[in-house]
């Protein structure tokens, strides 16, 4: 699940133009990543939420998402020690399957979350373009496209 988790921050840091410390050897960890990968997602709800809001438009569907995922950084939260004391000898440490599918699920709904609805897309949500100013969060079916640009006014 950790190495699962590694390869899927590279992905979601890419996406949401997370700010992570360079390492000129190209080696990153959990430790490294994930912390930036939440910091991204929050702040681009939070800049699609601050969108839609200068637009006048409704801003339920940010909030909701901003408040569930809250709660889903929440439970990973609650459950991450874990995940350090089983990849190194502990003696202490001896996970049973239960606990560890608690583990599992709630990295999962927080990564769902992240992710497009729709089944036949499912790619994680992506800043566009990846460059300049970000413009949108979506992913290529275009099910979820949030607005991260600000009226001017």
């Amino acid at each position: 699940m950790r190495r699962y988790l590694e390869f899927t921050s590279t992905i979601l840091a890419d996406n949401l133009r997370a700010r992570i410390e360079y390492h000129g050897n190209g080696q990153y960890d959990l430790g490294d990543l994930w912390p930036g990968v939440l910091a991204a997602w929050k702040a681009r709800l939070k800049e699609a939420r601050d969108s839609a809001s200068s637009w006048g438009k409704n801003i339920q569907d940010a909030e909701a998402l901003q408040i569930e995922s809250k709660k889903r950084v929440a439970a990973t939260k609650s459950e991450e020690w874990m995940i350090n004391k089983a990849v190194h000898y502990n003696a202490w440490a001896d996970l049973q399957s239960k606990e560890f599918a608690a583990v599992v699920s709630s990295f999962q709904q927080l990564l769902q979350l992240m992710q497009c609805p729709n089944t036949d897309c499912g790619e994680f949500l992506c800043v566009s373009p990846i460059k300049g100013d970000k413009e949108v969060l979506r992913c290529s079916c275009s099910a979820v496209s949030l607005n991260l640009m600000p009226k001017k006014n």
